[in-house]
């Protein structure tokens, strides 16, 4: 879009028989563009609640006379086919009509599961306060399993409410140690890592998150966490010597994961000017990316630009598809 911009614009005379005349000429404000960036880190948000929706919750069939059970079974039918008003309803006459059954403690915790999802989060945080009370006097089936989903929603409620942090923190590090199953503790790590970073405590993210690369060496989240902070931080080259390491450990990884790592190892190391290290992962990311070619021929563009090789530059960029990206480019 052009802008014209008469204030600043340029007067001139204009001569003729009745006189002179002052013309005004407006001045050209062309809008600067911007580089295309190869990757966009954005800060680490809070993560969507989980639904905790599995098959080995789903309960027996109850027998006839247990009414209790069919109204719990219908519940958790109505949770898992998306109709979670339906849902509230029978757990709620799960608890006024048959509190003396095994199902009402588990019917408090999904119910504190569907208002939590349904953004009624003073509700939700008091029914699943109800359940642990309740859950530690009585047994039933996958008693455990529902306690740490249920510590876990309380924590995520807290964060969502944006109430004091620095409570939050040690209360998640206690949750950890009690919980073991090993998918929740990463849940936790991952809210735990958003509340240091809300707190601005980010030298103790990056000790955690090395000490969870050791503990979970099968998961890689916390590996392009810690790379994402080296991004946002411009810590380049803790950025370049972390990609480094781990290639050279012929680590695997997920895709996506790797992909995003070779973006942003390749803008470290031309931020370095260490461009034959970015050209190999250039190479390496035109072998990862061979359904979007346009992504490697960005990258390999920002080496040019940095060698200010211009014919490089016009050979890459005629190989690009994305009209729009070569526009921008």
């Amino acid at each position: 879009m052009v802008c014209t911009v008469f204030s600043q614009g340029l007067e001139r005379t204009f001569k003729s028989r009745s006189g002179n005349f002052p013309i005004q000429i407006s001045g050209l404000d062309l809008p600067e563009l911007k580089e295309v960036p190869l990757i966009r880190v954005s800060p680490l948000t809070l993560p969507r609640l989980p639904e905790w929706k599995s098959t080995r919750f789903l309960p027996e069939d109850p027998s006839w006379l247990d009414r209790g059970g069919k109204l719990f079974k219908k519940g958790i039918a109505s949770y898992y086919t998306e109709r979670p008003t339906e849902a509230l309803q029978h757990f709620r006459q799960v608890q006024e009509s048959y509190p003396e059954t095994p199902w009402y403690a588990p019917s408090l915790f999904w119910s504190g599961q569907l208002l939590a999802l349904d953004g009624k989060l003073d509700a939700a945080l008091e029914r699943l306060k109800t359940f642990e009370t309740e859950a530690s006097a009585v047994k039933f089936p996958f008693r455990k399993d529902f306690l740490d989903r249920s510590r876990f929603t309380r924590i995520w409620i807290e964060l969502k409410q944006k109430k004091i942090i620095e409570s939050v923190i040690p209360q998640l590090e206690q949750t950890m140690g009690a919980t073991q199953e090993r998918g929740i503790q990463l849940k936790l790590l991952e809210l735990q890592v958003y509340a240091l970073l809300e707190k601005k405590r980010t030298s103790e993210v990056k000790i955690l998150l090395k000490q969870v690369e050791k503990r979970y060496p099968e998961n890689r989240l916390p590996t392009l966490w810690l790379a994402q902070i080296h991004y946002r931080e411009a810590e380049w080259n803790s950025l370049v010597k972390m990609l480094t390491d781990s290639l050279k450990a012929q680590e695997v990884f997920p895709a996506f994961i790797y992909e995003n790592l070779l973006l942003m190892g390749i803008h470290a190391a031309i931020e370095l000017e260490q461009l034959n290290l970015a050209r190999t992962w250039v190479g390496q990311l035109t072998d990862l990316s061979r359904s979007n070619s346009d992504l490697p021929i960005l990258a390999r563009i920002r080496v040019h630009q940095r060698l200010q090789d211009y014919s490089g530059i016009q050979e890459s960029w005629e190989k690009m598809k994305d009209d729009l990206l070569r526009s921008l480019v």
